[in-house]
């Protein structure tokens, strides 16, 4: 993620922890968080369509999924505590086991 010019990176190598906040058929809040900076990511699906996902080699997994979903995200820069958030509304979300 990029911000004012500087890159802010969620990954293994920099210890950064993820988390399912929560989750429900229509919508999701996961956290990224490493020493550096904080991301929230909330999505929701309004108008989903149901398809059929593999499972163990069958195609048995029902999922909803949307094109257009709203995201919300949240960045938290630890170091000059300023806080960023941008909302999209064209969204590709899938949300499975639900």
């Amino acid at each position: 993620m990029v911000i004012d010019n500087f890159e802010f990176r969620f990954a293994t190598y920099n210890h950064s922890s993820f988390n399912i906040k929560y989750v429900s058929a229509n919508r999701v809040k996961l956290l990224l968080e490493n020493s550096k900076a904080m991301v929230e990511i909330q999505g929701a699906i309004n108008e989903s369509g149901e398809l059929i996902a593999p499972k163990r080699g069958k195609m048995g997994e029902k999922i909803k999924e949307e094109s257009a979903g709203q995201v919300r995200l949240r960045l938290y820069n630890k170091e000059d505590k300023r806080t960023y958030e941008e909302y999209g509304y064209a969204a590709g979300i899938e949300i499975v086991r639900y």
